[in-house]
């Protein structure tokens, strides 16, 4: 979707889903290609002012920047959901300040030709490094 008014639309919009008592409202935190360059960009802060309840933020976040934005009261919440697929032990790695792993290729979330591939061959730091002890860094 994409409008010079996208900015007032969901503005108007988060206020109005507010009055339904939600259980959260999760959004693309500074998703900005395609038809979103027609108007301005909305932020989580945009949705926090505007959504009187729980904001789950989404988009590639890394941990600092999500400790950043929960601290702030910008969002309550913080998603990882593509992070996890190359990280499946993504709270320990974030707990121990172990190596994150890439994001996979894009085409791992789309193409179904490349069947299980990149889903379930992302192993865990602890079986990496005993593995490959010199990888330790």
């Amino acid at each position: 979707m994409g409008s010079s008014d996208n900015a007032e639309m969901f503005t108007y919009a988060f206020n109005r889903l507010s009055e339904h008592g939600l259980a959260y409202l999760a959004m693309l935190d500074g998703f900005g290609f395609g038809y979103m360059t027609q108007g301005p960009l909305l932020t989580v802060f945009d949705a926090k002012t505007a959504f009187k309840g729980t904001i789950v933020a989404n988009n590639s976040y890394i941990r600092d920047v999500a400790e950043g934005v929960t601290r702030s009261g910008a969002a309550d919440l913080v998603g990882f959901a593509r992070l996890f697929i190359s990280n499946p032990d993504l709270v320990e790695r974030f707990k121990n300040d172990w190596h994150i792993n890439p994001l996979p290729d894009h085409a791992f979330l789309w193409d179904a030709s490349k069947g299980d591939e990149g889903y379930n061959t992302f192993q865990t730091y602890k079986v990496v490094n005993q593995q490959n002890p010199a990888s330790v860094a």
